[in-house]
């Protein structure tokens, strides 16, 4: 990860998700709440099903492109 730009932001808005879950998670149920909880929930399991595979490819296929074009 330490050369990938896009996976760097989109772990650390991993990590505020998951802190946002835990701290919503110690609180009693009430109605804002369960609504954030709903959201984050769904982006900390879009996270690992959507985000990291999209952003792999995008970062590959950058990649590969620039490759292509130093070698040239």
């Amino acid at each position: 990860m330490q050369f990938k730009p896009l996976m760097k932001i989109s772990f650390w808005v991993f990590v505020a998700n998951f802190l946002v879950l835990m701290k919503i998670g110690g609180l009693h149920p009430e109605e804002p709440l369960i609504t954030v909880g709903q959201i984050s929930t769904f982006l900390y399991f879009a996270w690992f099903l959507i985000a990291v595979p999209s952003i792999v490819y995008t970062e590959n296929t950058l990649f590969r492109l620039n490759e292509s074009k130093v070698g040239k």
